[in-house]
């Protein structure tokens, strides 16, 4: 996990480099948006289109996830 000073409209994002997961989250967040962000990023890794959901479908189920816990 990285954490950047930088951007605008931005709280977080994931992928993978070289088949690596990665998570980078805005460093000025507070700590319990950072969370919830950070366990968003966390399932989009582990659930993609390819298991037969629509981007909308994967988000709530993202965001769902990451408000939960």
């Amino acid at each position: 996990m990285i954490e950047l000073e930088e951007g605008n409209g931005f709280d977080g994002v994931s992928g993978k480099v070289d088949g690596r997961p990665f998570i980078v989250l805005k460093k000025d967040r507070p700590i319990v948006r950072k969370r919830l962000t950070a366990l968003h990023e966390f399932v989009h890794q582990s659930v993609s289109l390819k298991h037969g959901l629509s981007k909308t479908a994967v988000e709530k189920l993202c965001h769902t996830f990451g408000g939960a816990l």
